[in-house]
């Protein structure tokens, strides 16, 4: 059974008010709560739930990772101007799991990620 520390419920509540924080961010979060957490504590926990299948790691090239504790299927889209991150649903994936068995893959849970100009900055820079 795990342990749950404070600082365990402090760095998991900053990331589902937050969602898809860097780990950066969640420790300048949490630590308003949790004055004396450590910067390797957060690390440590992020690292132990995405292992443990409990937690994603989201990857953009040239950004921070980020954390999403949503399990269930979906992409996501940064919004390069504002470093947003957003979910993106995905579409039925039984077609693709059919494909991969008769290739003779067992397909795991994998990512999606994808970057753009989200609604908000492009109508900062074109106005209608």
């Amino acid at each position: 059974m795990e342990r749950i520390t404070q600082q365990k419920t402090v760095v998991l509540e900053a990331l589902g008010r937050m969602g898809h924080a860097t780990a950066a961010q969640l420790y300048e979060e949490a630590r308003r709560s949790c004055p004396g957490l450590g910067v390797a504590t957060v690390y440590r926990l992020l690292a132990k739930r995405v292992a443990e299948g409990r937690m994603r790691r989201i990857s953009f090239v040239g950004e921070d990772d980020r954390y999403d504790l949503t399990m269930a299927p979906h992409a996501h889209i940064c919004c390069r101007q504002c470093g947003r991150v957003f979910d993106l649903p995905l579409p039925d994936l039984l077609p693709l799991e059919e494909e991969t068995k008769a290739r003779g893959f067992c397909a795991e849970l994998g990512t999606v990620s994808l970057c753009g100009i989200c609604a908000d900055c492009r109508a900062e820079c074109h106005p209608e």
